[in-house]
């Protein structure tokens, strides 16, 4: 499973704005397998001229606080040129609430939807979701492009986005939710309890325009690990490196911590996360959209 990336300009894209306060584990994982990118603001995307270069566009995990902004990714002006972006052929990767802003359906004070696909999606929260491991099954395309041994994965599941399949045509279903007994015995709400989302979408491949779109609703980029897991392995970090006594946020980008953190990938604490066969289902997910644009992906 290869890259080719000719030179160090940014071919991936990473929003970072209202929705998106921490684009960390994306980070990580861009720079463990040498991706260069380039990260954007708000105020980034307003203006911003999308070049050819420009492969693809990652949508992290994040979180919805109070009101949104009215330049929400770039306001109206920026989410039109990334939606006239990717039409023409710039890929799209939206996780969680990456996810969200693609469909139709928007739950915010504004219309932040992107709109690039009719499929729907239903607000777990409305259901009393919530967040836990969760099985998911792989489709035989990506089991075979992510050189996986097995046909399933436990994903950490944080309230995303369930998508509807009776909604929308021309999408690929990738992966689905299969949650074990033992799962759904451990879920502290009604929802999850249920078989709801026995079979739902997990991940999903749809096209807009010319351009390549995967939305996945739970979170591969923690690796083998929940989002608790994780934060605890960077508190720990952050203590065997002697950083817990800085009043800021250590690990805020441009801090020497962060990036002292970047340049070792984590060091031996991260090795699980990176070794991860979730992260080899990143990976391959990451790889057909930096190829799409040139033969047009084959999961």
């Amino acid at each position: 499973m290869s890259i080719e990336i000719r030179d160090s300009e940014p071919c991936v894209l990473v929003y970072a704005g209202c929705f998106v306060p921490d684009y960390f584990p994306i980070e990580l994982f861009l720079r463990t397998h040498k991706i260069p990118f380039k990260v954007l603001s708000d105020q980034d995307m307003a203006n911003f001229t999308f070049q050819t270069s420009h492969r693809l566009f990652i949508f992290p995990s994040g979180q919805y606080f109070g009101d949104t902004p009215e330049d929400a990714i770039g306001g109206r002006t920026g989410r039109e040129n990334l939606k006239r972006a990717i039409a023409n052929g710039m890929s799209y990767l939206g996780i969680c609430a990456g996810a969200f802003a693609a469909t139709q359906r928007s739950y915010y004070p504004i219309d932040i939807s992107l709109g690039l696909t009719k499929m729907r999606h239903r607000w777990p929260n409305e259901m009393g979701a919530g967040a836990q491991f969760l099985t998911v099954r792989l489709n035989e395309e990506l089991i075979q492009a992510a050189q996986l041994d097995q046909d399933t994965l436990r994903l950490w599941y944080h309230n995303g986005p369930i998508l509807s399949v009776n909604a929308s045509s021309g999408f690929t279903v990738l992966a689905v939710f299969q949650p074990s007994k033992a799962e759904r015995n451990v879920a502290k709400n009604g929802f999850l309890k249920g078989k709801h989302l026995l079979h739902a979408p997990a991940i999903v491949a749809l096209k807009h325009g010319n351009g390549r779109v995967i939305l996945c609703s739970p979170h591969l980029e923690f690796g083998d690990m929940g989002v608790r897991d994780y934060q605890s392995l960077l508190r720990q970090w952050l203590t065997e490196h002697n950083c817990t006594d800085v009043q800021d946020d250590p690990l805020k980008p441009g801090m020497p911590a962060q990036c002292d953190f970047m340049k070792s990938l984590g060091g031996q604490l991260m090795e699980p996360v990176r070794r991860s066969k979730n992260w080899k289902c990143l990976l391959a997910i990451v790889v057909d959209l930096l190829e799409s644009r040139k033969s047009g992906g084959s999961i």
